[in-house]
């Protein structure tokens, strides 16, 4: 088996690379098939697949490959001679353009392998990728003293690598009356930034947004041989117990006793914005599903779970409910337990209306274990055939979805991906929890008719 397409796609949204030719092709080899391959009685199929191919992605905002110009009375007007009596007419910049902007390429590998045994009872399914995207579109931030109103330019910046496995499995039996399905599937990846643009040092959010989304705070980075969107601050290591400890840590003149602990990353004896590390990863090293669907005589059973493991989340929600120079928000029950001489085991720091010593600074005492199990989906029914006497089969169910999840972070939901905000890097910026809203427990009732 084989297939192979070309594209020869175009946009508006590109100055002067509209166009751009994508191939692609896939393979196929029923193995099963062959006379020469003798698999026994018991595979009925088994395929091999490889597949290559290229695909294009141009959006931008619109017009990005233009340059734009607005008036402002307040900061383009300018009196040019010198006169207080009138100024001159001048435009601001509100849109940096760049007429080069080209498509951003992703090149995805594949092989594959189906199998069936034991007539189609169980089915096995694996995938192994490599993707690699070039050309990558980013807006990356320009200097200040640039002036206008933007705060960065769109530009083809870097190269992007994701390399996964997926596995997938199903299993169909019976025991008397009872049939029963199983399936898994299990999948993991890795995310790395491979190359950057001259000039550019790393991928992040602009200042203009932070303030809007963070508190100005810089929470992720995305900077060579590092996932995207990785978390980036300074490393805690616990709290200082008494002043015998913050004097021989030697690097936080302002700490007192009950403040969090900072390492100092680069062993200079000063503790200052060069001790900023990669301190953790959204990206989970495992997700999987759990299917099963049972069904006796009339009745029917089907269960869906889901879950993620060996994630980070940012607990974002610390900054306004744990600290008291955050002094506009509620505050959790959870400040009832910060640390004092009397209760020197706690895990929130010392409760300070200034915070000398910057506890509140982005660092690893906001990260935790994003890892979560849970039940997605349960329904059950009844079939009643042949209904009063006619051929309408009907069936009744109860459906119930987000019943249970088993994780440790202390959140409203572990299921924390993308924000929601709009903006040019929102896809910088992932697993970052500012309160998101969990997902509603529902419950329904409902009925089929079929004739």
């Amino acid at each position: 088996m084989f297939s192979a397409t070309v594209r020869n796609d175009g946009t508006s949204r590109l100055a002067n690379n509209k166009w751009d030719v994508f191939p692609a092709f896939s393979a196929g080899w029923r193995i099963s098939n062959e006379d020469f391959f003798d698999l026994g009685p018991n595979v009925d199929e088994l395929k091999v697949r490889a597949s290559w191919g290229q695909a294009g992605n141009q959006q931008v905002p619109s017009y990005s490959t233009l340059a734009s110009f607005q008036n402002n009375i307040t900061y383009s007007n300018y009196g040019i001679d010198g006169s207080q009596e009138s100024v001159a007419v001048g435009l601001v910049e509100t849109r940096v353009a760049n007429s080069g902007l080209n498509w951003e390429t992703t090149t995805q590998s594949g092989i594959g392998v189906d199998l069936s045994m034991f007539r189609e009872k169980l089915q096995f399914t694996a995938d192994y990728y490599n993707k690699v995207t070039d050309n990558l579109l980013i807006y990356a931030p320009i200097p200040t003293t640039y002036g206008g109103t933007n705060d960065g330019t769109w530009i083809n910046g870097g190269k992007m690598r994701n390399r996964g496995f997926e596995l997938g499995t199903k299993y169909n039996g019976s025991a008397g009356d009872l049939f029963y399905t199983v399936g898994l599937n299990y999948s993991f990846y890795k995310n790395k930034l491979v190359e950057l643009a001259d000039g550019v040092e790393y991928l992040g959010i602009p200042s203009s947004s932070l303030h809007s989304v963070n508190f100005g705070q810089e929470i992720s980075r995305t900077f060579l041989g590092q996932p995207v969107g990785t978390f980036y601050g300074y490393e805690s290591l616990g709290i200082f117990q008494n002043q015998g400890e913050v004097d021989a840590h030697g690097v936080q003149p302002d700490a007192q006793p009950g403040d969090l602990i900072f390492k100092d990353v680069n062993g200079d004896g000063v503790l200052d914005a060069n001790d900023r590390t990669a301190i953790g990863s959204p990206h989970p090293k495992a997700i999987i599903g759990f299917t099963t669907n049972f069904y006796y005589k009339g009745f029917d059973l089907g269960l869906f779970f889901n879950g993620a493991f060996g994630h980070q989340i940012y607990n974002f929600t610390k900054y306004n409910n744990t600290f008291f120079n955050q002094s506009a928000y509620n505050k959790s029950v959870e400040v009832l337990d910060a640390w004092t001489p009397q209760n020197p085991g706690a895990d929130i720091p010392r409760l300070s209306l200034d915070d000398p010593n910057q506890n509140i600074r982005p660092s690893s005492y906001f990260l935790e274990n994003g890892s979560y199990f849970k039940l997605n989906n349960m329904q059950v029914g009844f079939t009643l055939p042949n209904f009063k006497g006619s051929d309408a089969e009907i069936r009744i169910y109860g459906q119930a979805s987000n019943l249970f999840t088993i994780t440790s972070y202390s959140g409203m939901t572990p299921e924390v991906g993308l924000q929601n905000y709009s903006s040019s890097n929102r896809n910088l910026d992932i697993g970052v929890d500012r309160g998101i809203y969990p997902p509603s427990r529902t419950f329904m009732l409902g009925f089929n008719v079929k004739f």
